[in-house]
């Protein structure tokens, strides 16, 4: 039986071409309602995730602001090298922080320094950076509640020796910033050198934050004078930015 093929029906060319155009508008529209749905996801997690930085932020804030000052009540001067101030606390001019020249400012429990300019540095970051324009940052002490208070015996300022109890030496390293106090007045040291067998702390020129100056009696003298109450503290710097907040422990 011979079939005839010559009137089979079909789709022609325009046809399919009518179907293409028209399968691929509705596609096109699909998409652009699926894009606009991960957009708006994507946006809602990002929102959250910055909602839940600001809530961290501000617990870090009230935790670091509630504990400002404690233990230093009766602390009237903390004196600092005006270098160390300028290089890590504050963008003032130097004439500005000590216009008397002594070449030591005192500071309070709490430091501000407002709309910090471009191009200030921050030292001791790896790598190399500069504090946020227009920065507001601020300084805190508080006492570091796992470092027992001890009573240091005596001092020569002369060489930069603060005695210790007997066997207390194991409780500092090289390189940390120790909290001197008479308990009215205080300074900032380096620990540059130990002297376990003679109960030693030595608090040598040249160190790493230019905190210690021999020989220097207003340093020493006026600071924290003859008899010494030493306790650790950590200096906290908190730099509020425009984008959120950042928050770094400085000097431990």
């Amino acid at each position: 039986m011979i079939k005839n093929y010559q009137n089979q029906k079909g789709f022609s060319l325009m046809e399919l071409l009518v179907v293409m155009v028209v399968m691929t508008v509705i596609l096109s529209a699909v998409f652009g309602l699926l894009r606009g749905s991960v957009i708006t996801a994507n946006a809602n997690y990002e929102i959250t995730d910055a909602q839940q930085s600001l809530r961290n932020s501000h617990e870090y804030l009230s935790r670091d602001i509630l504990s400002t000052g404690d233990g230093l009540k009766s602390v009237a001067d903390i004196w600092l090298p005006t270098v160390f101030v300028k290089n890590y606390l504050s963008s003032l001019p130097i004439t500005t922080l000590d216009p008397s020249s002594s070449g030591y400012t005192s500071i309070s429990s709490i430091y501000s320094d407002r709309q910090v300019p471009f191009g200030v540095n921050v030292l001791g970051i790896t790598p190399a950076t500069t504090v946020k324009e227009n920065t507001d940052r601020i300084t805190l002490l508080t006492v570091d509640r796992t470092f027992t208070q001890i009573d240091s015996p005596g001092s020569n300022f002369n060489d930069g020796s603060v005695w210790v109890p007997a066997g207390s030496t194991s409780n500092f390293s090289v390189g940390e910033i120790i909290f001197i106090s008479n308990g009215s007045s205080a300074t900032f040291g380096t620990v540059t050198t130990i002297d376990a067998s003679g109960n030693k702390l030595m608090f040598e020129n040249a160190d790493a934050y230019n905190l210690n100056n021999v020989a220097d009696s207003l340093q020493f003298q006026n600071g924290v004078h003859n008899q010494f109450r030493s306790q650790e503290l950590i200096l906290f710097i908190i730099l509020l930015t425009l984008k959120g907040f950042w928050f770094a422990v400085f000097l431990v």
